[in-house]
């Protein structure tokens, strides 16, 4: 009986490499690692479409209406900017979960550092603006 190192995924139907699959949690009889019936790429998309209720073509869409960037304007960001990140991240109200656009990964992490509180972004925005005013 022969190893194969490749894996058909139940939802793309696409065969790709091991890596591409996440393990299941489980031991085989074997002693080796399962690994899951759906690719990272397709986990990805059904976890973000159960927690966001979108899916990829929608996220595809929001991205082509921020023209293909961050969604902050004193960024606009090209590239998600986190090691091994391929997509941007799904900014969303914590409260109502409604989402509000997609960010890179510097911006999704201001955010969530002040827990989108706009007092504390004013109060920081004032605080440079005093700081450069004092080092010019």
């Amino acid at each position: 009986m022969t190893q194969t190192s490749s894996k058909l995924c139940l939802r793309c139907k696409a065969v790709k490499q091991f890596k591409c699959f996440g393990w299941s949690g489980y031991i085989k009889k074997d002693g080796s690692k399962s690994l899951n019936s759906y690719c990272k790429t397709c986990q990805n998309e059904l976890r973000v479409q159960r927690k966001y209720g979108v899916s990829y073509s929608q996220y595809k869409q929001m991205l082509i209406k921020q023209n293909n960037c961050c969604a902050n304007l004193g960024c606009l960001a090209t590239k998600p900017g986190a090691p091994g990140r391929t997509r941007f991240y799904i900014d969303h109200c914590h409260e109502t979960n409604k989402i509000r656009g997609l960010l890179c990964h510097k911006c999704n992490l201001a955010l969530g550092h002040v827990s989108d509180d706009i007092g504390k972004l004013e109060g920081l925005i004032v605080y440079l603006k005093e700081q450069n005013k004092n080092n010019t």
